[in-house]
């Protein structure tokens, strides 16, 4: 009897899950028949959860009358295995990353942009254009852009007995010739590291690291996951969001993290630098993209070009902090101290971006992220 009891728990809790999957697998299907249910235009937008202000899509709602049904997802990995599960019927615009790009287009789920539709092309940055992961921008535009570099307290730096005589400048000279460096060697300088969750981002680092050294990735990536494995020791946290948060509490003085996270905390802390190692830095472009089962063009293309408007790229910037494909909408403000700052070193280095590949499969990265996560720090 209590064989069969537990038999039927399982199976109750396999049912379960299934339903929760088809049912999520069904959200942009129940949406579309909401809409239809109420003869209102509408289109279904799947993207990340901070990309698009809320407000700004009510606006739009209202001054157009299209409904704008929002799916989000975590990872680009997400989107492509929805996408692909679906075909990527029952959505209309997403919002990749520059790498997911590639696969997505490869696969056959995207459909090439109408530009006689979009009406800001020419104030896009030059320089977020006819890249390799889209030549020519056949299949996406950009939105959205952030630079990766070091989030570093200064100050508790220009402390330690290791830097004791340097001052603040000095302090952010040593991490940029040290580079990447800074997080894969700092354990003998006594100090911890906070990297992001993403594990795509933190190979890609750790192999930057490894060919800077003259070191090319070994059988199975055995080497990159020995400086990893190793590196553990001295990191922190794994955390793509709120690198600010580690450096304010002391919890570590040096984090992975991007232009659009440390904004507030240079805002808020002049201890505190972003800093760009001297051999480059990757960025990450967010982008438009209508999947290839979407039918609604005219109505995806309004919202584009809506969102892309001077007064709702400025109001995505004051809000988000990602730099807009169109930057030039920002000589219309005053920036702050900060925002100034940060515009000035993504200027810089715009010319020269690095962008994270898919050099893994997925079952590669999945078995070195496990490998990872599974050894003692």
């Amino acid at each position: 009897m209590n064989v069969l009891k537990v038999f039927m728990l399982r199976s109750a809790i396999v049912v379960f899950w299934i339903a929760v999957g088809i049912g999520l697998l069904s959200i942009p299907r129940l949406t579309s028949w909401l809409s239809m249910r109420f003869e209102r235009p509408f289109i279904t937008v799947f993207t990340w959860g901070n990309m698009f202000d809320i407000a700004r899509v009510r606006a739009f709602e209202k001054e157009t009358g299209i409904k704008v049904f929002l799916n989000f997802y975590t990872t680009n990995e997400e989107l492509h295995k929805k996408l692909l599960s679906s075909q990527g019927d029952g959505y209309d615009l997403i919002i990749p990353s520059d790498y997911a790009v590639e696969k997505l287009k490869k696969e056959g789920l995207l459909k090439k942009i109408d530009k006689s539709k979009i009406t800001f092309l020419s104030h896009i940055n030059q320089h977020l254009l006819n890249l390799p992961f889209d030549q020519h921008n056949e299949y996406t535009v950009p939105w959205a852009w952030e630079l990766y570099g070091l989030g570093v307290n200064v100050d508790y730096f220009a402390q330690q007995r290791n830097f004791r005589g340097l001052n603040k400048k000095q302090v952010k000279n040593f991490f940029e010739n040290k580079g990447w460096g800074a997080l894969f060697d700092c354990c003998p300088q006594g100090y911890s590291v906070v990297m992001t969750s993403d594990p795509l981002e933190i190979f890609s680092f750790g192999a930057l690291y490894l060919r800077n050294r003259g070191e090319e990735l070994g059988p199975q990536y055995n080497n990159l996951l020995q400086l990893l494995v190793r590196q553990r020791s001295w990191v922190e946290a794994y955390s793509s969001f709120r690198a600010d948060y580690f450096l304010i509490t002391g919890n570590s003085p040096l984090a992975v993290t991007t232009t659009a996270q440390m904004w507030q905390g240079i805002k808020n802390n002049d201890a505190f630098e972003f800093i760009v190692p001297q051999e480059g830095t990757y960025a990450t472009i967010e982008n438009f993209a209508l999947p290839g089962a979407s039918k609604k063009d005219d109505l995806v293309y309004a919202f584009i070009n809506y969102m892309s408007s001077p007064e709702s790229v400025v109001k995505h910037f004051e809000k988000f902090s990602f730099f807009p494909a169109c930057e030039s909408y920002l000589d219309s403000i005053e920036l702050d101290v900060s925002q100034l700052k940060l515009r000035a070193i993504a200027r810089e280095h715009q010319q020269k971006l690095m962008f994270f590949k898919a050099f893994l499969s997925d079952q590669e990265k999945y078995r070195l992220w496990v490998a990872l996560k599974a050894t003692r720090s």
